[in-house]
């Protein structure tokens, strides 16, 4: 039988990793308090917008509301 030629890949390194970029401290402080306030006030406006529904509907929401409840009677 002949010898079959084997031939060798070199194996390169992957090199070092690239280096992680640190964010500044406080960088992210101002969106997160512009986060924070957008959901405060939102929050706020659903309670009381609940509130003001449930206090006193308008009449297109209880007329909803009868055809629904009439649908599962």
């Amino acid at each position: 039988m002949a010898a079959e030629a084997t031939v060798a890949v070199p194996v390169q390194s992957a090199g070092p990793a690239p280096a992680a970029q640190q964010t500044s401290v406080g960088a992210d402080v101002p969106a997160a308090i512009v986060r924070g306030t957008a959901q405060g006030v939102s929050k706020t406006l659903m309670a009381h917008v609940t509130e003001v529904m449930v206090a006193d509907p308008p009449d297109w929401l209880r007329t909803l509301w009868g055809l629904l409840k009439g649908l599962f009677q």
